[in-house]
């Protein structure tokens, strides 16, 4: 999944994004050099426009939400 968040946003030509932890400090950091998991602390990304954001919880999931959700389409549906 990393992969096709890092491919996206290259496509968007978004150059950083911001990354908020759970219990460590926030940053702004290059988009090539981010890793979308969860080390321990839940994590929050998205960039300046707000347009879209990716949150890694504690129970290993990965939501996205905004403009980014599209990557979502390829998922098939759980009733």
């Amino acid at each position: 999944m990393t992969s096709k968040i890092n491919s996206f946003l290259s496509d968007l030509q978004i150059p950083r994004i911001l990354e908020l932890r759970e219990f460590d400090e926030s940053f702004e950091i290059d988009t090539e050099a981010v890793d979308f998991s969860y080390n321990g602390a839940e994590g929050y990304w998205f960039d300046k426009s707000m347009d879209w954001i990716v949150y890694c919880s504690h129970e290993q999931t990965v939501t996205m939400g905004g403009i980014i959700a599209a990557l979502l389409n390829d998922f098939p549906e759980i009733s």
